[in-house]
């Protein structure tokens, strides 16, 4: 690994590291700092190129003499390895403890140990503590912090008059029992962890992010301890359990790791999936452990003990897991919710109605002559079928249903330049697949449709004439349906595999269905056939009822439908399988296909229930099955409809792996021989016209069906990632560069912040989960000091280390750095309950002071807390109080907040009175509201929000419709009070939109103001008091906290 280069200095740049001089004055030929910033040899900065410009102006520089005024000569940085057992010597970085409760002078003022420690730095200083704030100032301040809305004048007039010693403590315990609370508090995470629902490319949109705010806020009211919420963020997806809504919870919780602002754009994929990575690296840094983590990534970090090797066995971890999906334009992992009850209910009764309308016709479908240009639908056949409402259409696509030989209900058609559909695939396994697409053929069709098929070892195109049947080539390969594209190799997991594009096709070209079918290892496709082609009934494994956690495969090649499953040979005892029928009264034999093998049960209970009751039977899955390789006869059997009949397969007692693909019931004539008789048999019964009153019947049934499967309940899905299958450690990327690759860094974490054995990596996971218990170990020197700040910096607007994301050398030092330990310890006693940490704080003195500075010399920035620091309101809360006084604003909690079909967050307006916290953070669009106040950086971990004073917040609040609006709808709120006169009305406004009583002199005012307004109608005085209250939110006291 070569190294060595130092910038702090004149001749550190002159010098170079081990690669050559950086700078030859003089000489653009040998400078390498030239080379680097064109990517030539090196890439630097690594992301992207710099503008010509600016490279220009550093070879103008080198030209001139390289002019350098510096004149130190020793560098700053050093190119020594770190010492990590210095590196703890640093505050951040020292074993936790509990530190002794300081002894103070005024032993009468403390209400708790947290006064302790405020009053002993005071009195040392040679200081005192100010006044205590009144009643009506504690209230406003309170309500504010812990659910980030104003008091009612009602609510206020209640706490003043309560004269109760517990009055104080009982507010905090009502409004921390509010669901208000986890609103507030939720939002103050979402800063730290770049909450977002869109990225900022094309505005594309996060479209399942919401839940994860809602899983925050439920959090916060819940009060889940702190260390379970950051492991379900991190690694919930593999936590073990057995609730489903647990399951939900906790893979909805791992969208924390996909919510980055990355270059979906950038062609190079690898260099994309690293930038992803130390996205997630510095998020996690900087919001967890207040560490800078990511500026290890191409040298060894400058000022923190935190080494390149470290950054890359953390690195390492994020690599083994896939948050997006690969195509031109990278797109994020969408990954299905476990089935809520509910939902499953749905699904049973959905799934039911379908069955019976498929059944029906399939039962008609023979009996029609050479029927072989009806829709067939995509679970019908076999292989894996993509059909195009599952595909990504982008441009302008049509729809329609007029050619009968498709897949589905309706195939897709265009000729708008620009226009493609992308058909992505969930490959089970590495393989061989043909892939074969529908054509729909028409005269008016393209006749060089352009069609890529984008496999493991590369593209190949194809220009296929969708005005001719299938069979444009491989003929012997393709039929009515179905154009045959010939075999290709594909990767194991999601991968976008054919793409059918209008570039010059000469007319509408035509986007239906892809069907992929596995190859075996001579090269041959495989012997699947679908269970629409079977005779009787089939129930496929697709539908059966499932107990128990069973594996999906198409490994053996040799199935019905789409695969079969298998118990992997686990949980004997605890998996079983149903498959029921819809079936007529009859005679019927029953045939069970599996798939066989060596490892597979010799010894499998199956049960068959029927008309003359319970059947054992014991298959011995070693064996071939006798018929066609595929079917072993159970027997015939009577069935009555509308029963309990069914077929159980259970894997208890078993000695091997539990295999199942279908069932089979075929009718039996009364001679006691199977009814197997072909299409042309049964057609040949029927006349013409009976022909043609069955063809629609037919397509009348399949209009209902289709109907049928559009309403079928929407999958729930979530935006997270996956592990990858076979987890590998990271090689150091020299210098950041992916191509540039030194030694490997085993997976791990931060040695500086770890002070007892290095958590084991696993060899089958990426390590998250380790990563994960190592953060939440109460061990950890940094987890617990690093939220405590951030609960002391969002109730008093400054943490006691000021720089809240950044605990290393370059951030603060704590103010009082023994408060800090003991809040971390308590935090941590305290079963890493965040409310009772927030309760501790708000029932200390400290909390309680007055705003009011009372003249410290000593200490002009207050960082010893003699008073408690003024605030502004942040944007949400100044937006949720305009719309509470104007009684306005909603209280639904929850749900996506921005419609379903919505495709970009350009321009979007969000319009609902909702609180804040439920507008959606569109990167390109966020309400001007939020933009001129401050609001978080939704691409950045924000612990400490910017608090500007700007020319264009005054214009905003005087200009603003939105601002004029609740103006209005206040005063006619005031105005609707027939039992308030003027002066009571004033008054009643301050209280309601200041907190506070108006004085006399405001009263005054106030009633001079209306008493001057010409106008007199209805119309002018909703006027004159919406410029009242217009006013009062003018003011810098309706902006701040006191």
């Amino acid at each position: 690994m070569k190294g060595g280069l130092l910038l702090d200095t004149r001749e550190g740049i002159r010098k170079g590291g081990e690669s050559g001089h950086a700078v030859v004055p003089g000489n653009l030929k040998e400078s390498l700092l030239i080379s680097a910033l064109k990517h030539d040899d090196f890439e630097m900065p690594p992301k992207k190129v710099l503008p010509a410009a600016v490279i220009a102006d550093f070879e103008k520089w080198i030209q001139s003499g390289a002019t350098d005024p510096r004149r130190a000569t020793r560098p700053v940085a050093k190119a020594d390895s770190i010492d990590i057992e210095a590196g703890r010597k640093h505050w951040a970085y020292q074993p936790l403890k509990a530190p002794t409760i300081p002894k103070v002078t005024d032993a009468a003022w403390p209400a708790n140990d947290i006064d302790r420690f405020i009053l002993a730095r005071l009195e040392s200083a040679g200081l005192q503590p100010g006044a205590d704030a009144e009643k009506i100032i504690l209230i406003r301040r309170l309500y504010f912090d812990l659910v980030g809305l104003p008091p009612t004048p009602e609510e206020i007039a209640q706490f003043v008059d309560d004269k109760s010693p517990a009055a104080y403590e009982n507010l905090v315990d009502r409004l921390m029992k509010s669901p208000r609370f986890g609103e507030r508090w939720g939002r103050h995470w979402l800063d730290v962890v770049r909450y977002a629902e869109s990225m900022s490319l094309r505005g594309r949109l996060l479209k399942h992010a919401w839940r994860y705010r809602d899983y925050v806020i439920e959090a916060f009211n819940d009060d889940l301890p702190y260390d379970q919420f950051l492991t379900q963020q991190l690694a919930g997806d593999l936590l073990e359990t057995s609730s489903v809504d647990t399951q939900r919870r906790n893979l909805i919780a791992t969208t924390f790791l996909v919510m980055g602002d990355a270059l979906l754009e950038n062609q190079n994929k690898s260099q994309l999936d690293m930038d992803v990575v130390d996205e997630q690296l510095d998020v996690i840094g900087k919001s967890l452990l207040a560490q800078t983590i990511a500026c290890a990534r191409c040298h060894d970090h400058k000022f923190d003990p935190i080494p390149t090797s470290d950054y890359y066995a953390m690195a390492g971890i994020f690599k083994n897991i896939q948050g997006l999906k690969h195509s031109n334009v990278s797109t994020n992992m969408e990954i299905p919710l476990p089935f809520t009850e509910e939902v499953k209910r749905e699904l049973e009764i959905h799934s039911s109605a379908v069955t019976k309308l498929q059944s029906e016709i399939n039962e008609l479908k023979p009996k029609i002559a050479g029927n072989d240009r009806l829709p067939v639908q995509a679970k019908d056949l076999p292989g894996i079928v993509v059909d195009n409402p599952d595909a990504k259409a982008i441009g302008k696509w049509g729809k329609s249903d007029g050619i009968k030989n498709r897949v589905g209900s309706e195939y897709l058609l265009s000729k708008t330049a620009g226009s493609k559909v992308v058909y992505p695939v969930a490959f089970p396994d590495d393989g061989r697949y043909e892939v074969r697409i529908t054509i729909a053929q028409h005269a008016n069709r393209a006749p060089k449709a352009h069609v890529t098929v984008l496999h493991k070892d590369g593209n190949q195109s194809f220009r296929i004439d969708q005005r001719k049947a299938p069979g444009n080539f491989n003929k012997d390969r393709s039929d009515d349906y179905f154009q045959s594209l010939g075999f290709f190799e594909f990767p194991s997991g999601q991968w976008d595999a054919v793409e059918i594009s209008v570039k010059g096709g000469g007319g509408f070209v035509i986007a239906d269905a892809v069907q992929f079918l596995p190859v075996d290892n001579d090269g041959k496709v495989t012997n699947i056939v679908a269970a629409s082609s079977l005779a009787g009934i089939v129930v496929d494994d697709d539908d059966v009822k499932v107990v128990g956690a069973w594996t999906h495969s198409m490994y053996s090649k040799h199935y019905v439908g789409k695969g079969y499953i298998h118990d992997d040979n686990k949980g004997k005892g605890g998996k079983t399988l149903t498959f029921i029928p819809k079936i007529s009264d009859g005679k019927y034999e029953v045939r069970f296909a599996y798939s066989w093998g060596g490892g597979r049960a010799s010894n499998v209970p199956v049960e068959i229930f029927s008309a003359a009751g319970k059947k054992l039977l014991v298959i011995d899955m070693r064996k071939e099955p006798p018929l066609n390789k595929r079917f072993i006869s159970l027997g015939t059997y009577r069935f009555a409809a509308n029963e309990q009949n069914r077929v159980l397969i259970s894997n208890e007692g078993t000695d091997g792996i539990v295999t199942a693909d279908a069932l089979q019931f075929l009718p039996v004539d009364n001679d006691t021989t199977v009814t197997t008789r072909s299409a042309s048999q049964v057609a040949k019964d029927l006349t013409a016209v009976e022909q043609q009153e069955l063809k629609k019947k037919i397509s009348k049934l399949t209009a209902e069906l289709s109907a049928l499967q559009k309403r079928k309940p929407a999958r729930e899905m979530v935006n997270s990632a996956v592990e990858k299958k076979k987890p590998t450690d990271l090689k150091i990327h020299i210098r950041g560069s992916i191509n540039n690759l030194g030694a490997i860094a085993p997976r791990g974490v931060l040695q500086v912040a770890n002070h007892g054995p290095a958590p084991k990596m696993p060899t089958n996971a990426s390590g998250r989960l380790e990563l994960a218990r190592w953060i939440a170990d109460p061990a950890n020197p940094l987890t617990s000091r690093v939220m405590a700040n951030r609960v002391w910096h969002w109730l008093f607007g400054a943490g006691l280390v000021r720089t809240v994301d950044t605990f290393g050398t370059m951030g603060e030092s704590p103010s009082h750095p023994e408060l800090l330990d003991h809040l971390a310890v308590h935090f941590i006693q305290k079963g890493w309950s965040v409310k009772k940490l927030i309760r501790t704080i708000v029932l200390s003195r400290t909390y309680r002071l007055s705003s009011s500075r009372g003249g410290q010399p000593k200490d002009p920035e207050n960082r010893l807390l003699a008073h408690m620091n003024r605030r502004r309101l942040d944007a949400e809360s100044l937006r949720d109080t305009m719309l509470s006084v104007g009684g306005t604003l909603k209280l639904e909690m929850g749900g996506a907040t921005f419609p379903a079909n919505l495709k970009t967050d350009v321009g979007f307006h969000f319009q609902e009175p909702r609180r804040s916290v439920y507008v959606p953070v569109f990167r390109s669009s966020l309400p001007e509201l939020f933009e001129v106040f401050d609001f978080a950086n939704p691409s950045l971990v924000t612990g400490r929000r910017d608090i500007s004073t700007v020319a264009p917040q005054a214009l905003f609040m005087m200009n603003h419709p939105f601002v004029r609006t609740q103006a209005r709808l206040t005063a006619e709120r005031l105005l609707s009070d027939p039992l308030l006169n003027e002066s009571h009305r004033i008054n009643h406004a301050y209280l309601q939109i200041l907190g506070r009583p108006a004085t006399e002199t405001e009263v005054s005012l106030g009633q001079d103001f209306l008493k001057a307004v010409t106008d007199t109608s209805e119309k002018g005085r909703i006027e004159a008091w919406t410029q009242m209250v217009q006013s009062m939110f003018l003011t810098i006291e309706f902006r701040y906290i006191h």
